[in-house]
């Protein structure tokens, strides 16, 4: 982040906006200044569940983003084993599908078979199924038919689409029927 980006993201964390505190500490993740470090780990103890989770993701994001590629890779594989409540995950999945890709799909598939959380669930399903490994499919097809109706609520939806390129930020649009059509096409 540059001066000005680090100081709106340090106002933002201060904001009464749930959603405004989730951003910041996203953004603040970026940051090596000592005062977004300090900002993270007050962001961490936050009373709003959504807010401390988001932010304790950044935290971890942060102390990777300087490691080579695949000790990071290696580092937040450990991190999702880890489990650190139910936004923790759903980003920490986002952050890996994007990055790692096709790298990770073993790591997303074990992770179906023992991951409870809906919307964690829903974010492993979206990188697969938007993969482009058809020998994928068949496996994430029969998964997901035996998955019952979800979606994701709106601010999740929405951040996730602004971090997703070529992603909706609808949550009509984020939901498992949506990724069996996609499947069926």
């Amino acid at each position: 982040l540059n001066d000005s980006q680090l100081e709106n993201a340090m106002a933002q964390a201060k904001s009464d906006s749930v959603d405004n505190r989730c951003a910041a500490a996203y953004a603040l993740a970026f940051s090596s200044n000592k005062r977004s470090a300090e900002m993270l780990k007050s962001l961490a103890i936050d009373d709003v569940p959504k807010v401390a989770q988001i932010a304790g993701f950044a935290m971890v994001l942060r102390d990777v983003l300087n490691l080579p590629r695949n000790e990071r890779l290696t580092r937040l594989c450990f991190e999702l084993g880890k489990g650190k409540g139910s936004y923790f995950r759903i980003f920490l999945v986002n952050w890996l599908g994007r990055e790692y890709g096709k790298d990770v799909f073993p790591l997303f598939l074990h992770a179906l078979k023992v991951e409870q959380d809906k919307a964690v669930r829903f974010e492993l399903f979206f990188h697969l199924v938007y993969s482009s490994q058809e020998d994928l499919k068949p496996k994430i097809k029969l998964a997901l038919s035996n998955q019952s109706y979800y979606q994701l609520d709106e601010s999740t939806a929405y951040a996730l689409g602004c971090l997703t390129p070529g992603r909706s930020k609808s949550a009509k649009q984020n939901n498992t029927l949506i990724l069996l059509r996609f499947l069926q096409d």
